[in-house]
């Protein structure tokens, strides 16, 4: 818990809030314990943060939060921006990364968008030796016991230091290209807008169709 609570936000929420409308109402899934949460609401943003604890989520000052598993959720309001990051959308179980896809869309106002974080659909980390790199100043994160768990699966070790403190976590991943993501997208009634980034790792994605509030 205090791994994620120390987690540097980076730049990832002036990324988000350059891509969105001004004082664009956020709801956040996955929130965890605030990491991205308290730079939006210092940014302007009104943000609603879910997530299925309740010791992650009492970290979080000054914004609404909701204790629910993703896949549960079920609001009556929706949002101009619904966010899906720490690459949820490439959760192992692919029925599980749907149903967080049917509820971004639940959620999402019909002019509103989906901001999608994934790892970029170019990258192989088959090809790369084990890293380590400096994400932010006194925080690095390295890569080690890197395999192929199958034909679609990526497991790896992740070891952090934050300021001499250190954490493990291990990592199975299903990448998901750019073919693979306008596939799962449409199922929930979605479709690709633009790519926020040149390495195409955050994906804007807008309703297909309209629907009644």
């Amino acid at each position: 818990m205090e791994f994620y609570a120390r987690l540097p936000a980076g730049s990832s929420p002036r990324l988000i809030h350059a891509s969105i409308p001004a004082g664009a109402s956020i709801l956040e899934l996955g929130s965890g314990a605030g990491r991205i949460t308290h730079p939006l609401l210092e940014l302007g943003h009104e943000v609603v943060a879910v997530d299925e604890s309740a010791a992650m989520l009492a970290h979080i000052k000054g914004a609404e939060t909701i204790e629910s598993r993703i896949e549960d959720l079920k609001l009556a309001r929706r949002f101009d921006v619904v966010l899906l990051m720490s690459h949820l959308i490439e959760k192992p179980d692919i029925e599980q990364a749907r149903a967080f896809l049917r509820v971004c869309r639940a959620h999402v106002e019909n002019r509103g968008r989906v901001l999608i974080q994934r790892d970029p659909p170019e990258r192989r980390y088959v090809d790369e030796p084990p890293f380590a790199r400096e994400v932010a100043e006194g925080c690095t994160i390295s890569m080690r016991e890197l395999s192929q768990a199958s034909s679609e699966l990526l497991s790896f070790t992740l070891d952090y230091e934050i300021d001499g403190s250190k954490w493990t976590q291990s990592v199975v991943t299903r990448p998901v290209d750019d073919r693979s993501l306008a596939y799962e997208l449409g199922l929930a009634d979605l479709e690709i807008d633009r790519f926020l980034n040149p390495s195409r790792s955050w994906v804007s994605a807008r309703p297909t169709h309209l629907s009644p509030r």
